[in-house]
Order: C-alpha cells, then sequence, then structure tokens
C-alpha cells in the first residue's frame, strides 16, 4: 500500500487521510502487509530450495557417472540418507506427443486396408480403429493410438502394416515437466512426503 504521512491511497491512488479509514480496515492492512512478507520470503526460499535440489540430483548422476565409469543420464532419480531416514526424488513425467501429418497419412492407410478387406474383417475392429483416429478438440489422441499396435500382427497387408509404421513414427514420447518430492520416514518406518509444493515455484 502506498503511505504518505497520515494520507493513504486507494486502489485508484486517491488519497485518504487515516482518520477517515476505518478501524479494523487498518487492522487488514497489517495482517496483508505482514502475511504478504512473509509469503514473499517463503517464496524466495522454495525456489532456493528447488535450485539445491536440482543441483544435489545432478551432482549425484555425475558423481555415479563419474564412479562406475559410464554416461549416467536418467529424468528419475532419487538420493537417500545414508540411514535411509530421508530421500530427495525428481521424476520427469513423460507425456505422449505426436505428428498429426504422419497420424492422418497412417489413418487413410488403415481405411484403404479396410475397404480391400470389407466382410473379412470384424466391424468391431475396423470400429475400434477408426476410433482410435478420431480427434478430440482437434486433437489425435496418442494413447488411443498406441493402445491398437498389439494387432500389428494381425494381417501382413501392405497398408496394414505402412500404417503401423507411420504410428510409430508420429507417436514419441517427451519430458514435460520435472516433479520434485522430499520424503522423511515416520515413527512407523514409512516415507511421509512433505507438503513444500515445489513443483509450482
Amino acid at each position: 500500500m502506498k503511505q504518505k504521512g497520515s494520507i493513504w491511497f486507494n486502489e485508484n491512488n486517491e488519497p485518504v487521510p487515516v482518520k477517515f479509514i476505518e478501524p479494523f480496515t487498518k487492522s487488514d492492512e497489517k495482517s496483508v502487509q505482514k502475511i504478504i512478507a512473509k509469503a514473499i520470503k517463503i517464496e524466495t526460499q522454495l525456489q532456493e530450495l528447488k535450485q539445491d535440489v536440482e543441483k544435489a540430483i545432478t551432482d549425484s548422476l555425475k558423481n555415479r557417472a563419474k564412479h562406475f565409469k559410464a554416461d549416467i543420464t536418467q529424468r528419475t532419480h532419487t538420493i537417500k540418507a545414508f540411514d535411509n531416514t530421508a530421500k530427495v526424488t525428481k521424476k520427469g513425467q513423460q507425456i505422449p506427443d505426436y505428428d498429426a501429418a504422419l497420424l492422418s497419412e497412417a489413418k487413410s492407410c488403415f481405411q484403404r486396408y479396410f475397404s480391400k478387406k470389407m466382410g473379412s474383417v470384424e466391424p468391431w475392429m475396423r470400429s475400434m480403429f477408426m476410433e482410435a483416429f478420431e480427434k478430440n478438440g482437434g486433437q489425435f489422441d496418442p494413447k488411443k493410438i498406441t493402445n491398437i499396435s498389439k494387432y500389428r500382427d494381425k494381417d501382413k497387408d501392405a497398408d496394414f502394416q505402412k500404417a503401423f509404421k507411420l504410428c510409430d513414427k508420429a507417436v514419441s514420447l517427451k519430458y514435460a515437466k520435472s516433479y520434485i518430492q522430499i520424503y522423511l520416514k515416520n515413527e512407523e518406518g514409512e516415507y511421509e512426503s512433505l507438503v513444500l509444493n515445489l513443483n509450482s515455484v
């Protein structure tokens, strides 16, 4: 809040003499400023803690790579206290990604296949395959497309096999975000996560 002597300024930057401000409003202002100051300090500490965790995980992987004389790159890694009373974990979240052009081509291959095999392919199979390529909100669902891959050996037809190869090229996994969790063992010997919400800072 902007303040100048006994004058407070409201959200419209209009001056208001303190004597005209209600006591409860003054009390609220004091509480809000105290809370905000603490919140900013805690946020800064959490950001520093997150950086410390990132560095600790990186150093741990480098030390292992040096010890085992191997290139170690992991999206998920855990470091533990010597007595296992605490651990810090960083997990990389994988999300499916895809090439829309390749999937559209794969769909066309499947359509040609089912047109050729009309009468010899069970309706449920055609329906399942076509549903896998239906767009939701203008987007393909890579998980649905990946689920039909178990049927790739059902037919050696050229269009059928080409469609699966296109799907293999089109669908991939990428790491979207890393999640950090810090755990302590409780009296029962089980790990409990500390509620720090480091992933949002």
